[in-house]
C-alpha cells in the first residue's frame, strides 16, 4: 500500500511539474501574443495615420493642381498672344527687308546705268565700286 502511494504521489508529482512547465509555456506564448498584438495595434494606428496624412495632401494637391493649371494656361495664352505679335512684326520686317532690298538694287542699277551714260559707255565700271565703299564709310 505504500508503495502505490509513493507511486501515485510521484505520478501525481510528475503530472503537477508537467501542468506547471504547460502554465510557464503558456503564460509565455500570452506575454509573447500581447506583446505582437500591441505592435499590431501600433503598426495600424501608425498605418491609419498615415493614410489620413496621404488622403489630405490628395486633396490638398487636387486643389492646388486646378488653381496651378489655370494659372499656366493663362500664362501660355499670354505668351501665344506675345509669340504671334513678334511673329506678325518679323513678318512685317522680313517684308520692309525686301522692299528695301529691292529699291537699293533699283537705285544701284539707276546709279550703273547714269554712270554709264555719263561715261559715254566706254567706262569700266570701277566707279561703282569705289561709289559703294563710299558710303559704306
Amino acid at each position: 500500500e505504500c508503495t502505490t502511494l509513493r507511486t501515485e504521489r510521484d505520478t501525481a508529482s510528475a503530472e503537477a511539474a508537467e501542468a506547471q512547465r504547460r502554465a510557464t509555456l503558456a503564460e509565455d506564448e500570452c506575454r509573447t501574443a500581447r506583446t505582437q498584438l500591441q505592435r499590431c495595434l501600433q503598426d495600424r494606428a501608425r498605418m491609419e495615420r498615415d493614410s489620413r496624412a496621404a488622403l489630405s495632401l490628395a486633396r490638398s494637391l487636387d486643389a492646388h493642381s486646378g488653381s496651378d493649371a489655370a494659372y499656366y494656361k493663362r500664362q501660355m495664352a499670354g505668351l501665344n498672344e506675345q509669340l504671334h505679335q513678334l511673329q506678325a512684326t518679323v513678318a512685317e520686317q522680313n517684308l520692309t527687308i525686301a522692299e528695301l532690298r529691292r529699291q537699293r538694287e533699283r537705285s544701284m542699277s539707276q546709279n550703273q546705268l547714269s554712270q554709264l551714260r555719263a561715261g559715254g559707255g566706254s567706262g569700266s565700271g570701277t566707279t561703282g565700286g569705289g561709289g559703294k565703299k563710299a558710303r559704306k564709310k
